[in-house]
């Protein structure tokens, strides 16, 4: 099983862009016209153009067609292939498989506070770093879509697994640090490989053809 990353630096993204526009589902223009900040319009632009770049190597339609089933958790209007997006501090990313799974990303230089990690760790569980075991039980939380109302501290990660409090597998860990982010993709099966693709304005800009 092999998973693809796209990545974008949002900063570099222009909210004017006309090229973009065409990228952009009706929701995602509705969700970016709501927000206040412009990092945080440029984030929502990235993730929704980071599916439209999977959406165009994946032969799918642009702009992406998907819809939130039962707990929220995106999905195109026809599965397989599934998808997963997430942004933070400049950058988004979209993941695509064809199995489901969750993507997290953190900046590896981010403090996670004493509150917080015992919120994520089960009784016993140990953590060597926890800015990754924080993106490690967000990627499982959104592969699973039940999100924060799961409780982080309900089943452990360690190396590549996540596990049940009996010791059961849940879930397969594929972990990758680029461009200063802890990058967690949690997944149903084990993941072989994993691509990943930097996107650029340009890039974007000729996803569509010429019209």
């Amino acid at each position: 099983m092999t998973a693809k990353l796209f990545i974008v630096p949002t900063e570099k993204l222009s909210l004017c862009d006309p090229d973009f526009l065409p990228l952009l589902s009706e929701g995602r223009k509705e969700k970016i016209a709501r927000l206040r900040a412009e990092s945080e319009k440029k984030l929502s632009l990235g993730a929704e153009l980071c599916l439209a770049a999977a959406c165009a190597e994946l032969g799918l339609p642009i702009p992406p067609e998907y819809k939130s089933g039962e707990t929220g958790k995106p999905a195109f209007s026809v599965s397989p292939p599934y998808f997963s997006l997430t942004h933070c501090d400049g950058f988004a990313l979209c993941a695509v498989a064809h199995c489901e799974l969750g993507l997290d990303a953190e900046p590896a230089d981010r403090k996670v506070s004493p509150g917080v990690l015992r919120r994520l760790l089960a009784p016993g569980e140990i953590c060597p770093s926890p800015i990754w075991k924080w993106v490690e039980k967000e990627s499982y939380v959104k592969l699973t879509g039940r999100g924060l109302s799961q409780g982080l501290s309900s089943f452990t990660t360690s190396g590549e697994l996540v596990s049940a409090p009996s010791g059961a597998p849940l879930a397969y860990l594929t972990k990758l640090e680029l461009f200063g982010l802890c990058i967690s993709i949690a997944t149903e099966a084990p993941l072989v490989s994993t691509e990943t693709e930097l996107l650029t304005p340009e890039k974007l800009s000729g996803l569509l053809p010429e019209r």
